[in-house]
């Protein structure tokens, strides 16, 4: 029977090789369907929100 595995970040931390590791280690045979990454930029490099709504383009998947 297939598994669905979510894996979220701490907001300060984020999430180690280590800790991908530990859940990926109790599925034999694995495959990534969709992969999500967030990125926390400086206010100083200048991506505010006309930047993203100019250049980022959006998916499907929500936190539940």
């Amino acid at each position: 029977m297939p598994w669905k595995v979510t894996l979220v970040a701490d907001d300060e931390s984020g999430l180690s090789y280590k800790e991908v590791e530990q859940v990926l280690k109790h599925c034999r045979h694995y495959r990534f369907l969709i992969v999500e990454i967030a990125v926390d930029f400086s206010p100083s490099v200048g991506v505010d929100r006309q930047f993203i709504r100019q250049h980022a383009v959006f998916g499907k998947s929500r936190r539940a």
